[in-house]
């Protein structure tokens, strides 16, 4: 909440949920809660998808739980190391580009991944090609599930997303209880604490 509180572009704050005990309290940490839609409750919201039916289908949702202006913020709680900066900085992106719709956040992925092929024991690999000059290679990212999005544009033109890159830091997501220990970390890092990091982590 802090942090999109010191977003100036951003006017207000919700928290749009399935879970009944913050659905009880009409606000929490100071942010208006909103009930999420219940045929929305197990939709895989996602930020990269093409599909007319489903900007419908999420917007008129979005619409049940309050007005929808023209533009969003929509972050998740496994993602609290974005900075203020980064999310100003995505907003004058998607202003400054009328042909945008969205403006994710990205990060660079590391080289030389491979994957298991179905059925064997062997890998293939995806990104390492053995003599190959890396610099020939295009570069591959990873998303993080956050996301600005312009909602007129979304319907009235051909949607456009675009990128914007962030470190690995801001685009760390909680997918484990040992994750909050390393956004204890960063966060006392960020507040100028000398500090090493918690055990079995890397930044």
């Amino acid at each position: 909440m802090a942090t999109l509180r010191e977003v100036p572009v951003i006017d207000a704050v919700y928290i749009i949920t399935d879970d009944k005990n913050l659905m009880d309290r009409k606000d929490f940490c100071g942010a208006d809660v909103r009930p999420l839609a219940p045929r929305l409750a197990r939709h895989p919201f996602h930020f990269l998808t093409y599909e007319f039916w489903r900007f419908n289908y999420e917007l008129h949702g979005l619409k049940e739980t309050f007005p929808l202006g023209d533009v969003h913020f929509f972050l998740g709680w496994r993602t609290p190391l974005l900075k203020p900066i980064t999310l100003e900085n995505m907003y004058h992106s998607l202003m400054e580009d009328g042909g945008a719709s969205r403006i994710v956040p990205i990060l660079p992925v590391d080289p030389h991944l491979y994957t298991r092929l179905p059925g064997l024991k062997r890998y293939f690999p995806v990104w390492c090609a053995p003599g190959l000059d890396r610099q020939l290679a295009p570069q591959l990212y990873r998303v993080v599930n956050v996301c600005v999005i312009h909602t007129k544009r979304l319907l009235e033109i051909i949607p456009h997303t675009k990128g914007y890159r962030v470190t690995r830091e801001e685009g760390l997501e909680i997918k484990r209880e040992s994750d909050f220990e390393l956004v204890e970390f960063y966060f006392q890092r960020r507040a100028g604490a000398d500090i090493s990091l918690p055990n079995g982590n890397e930044p």
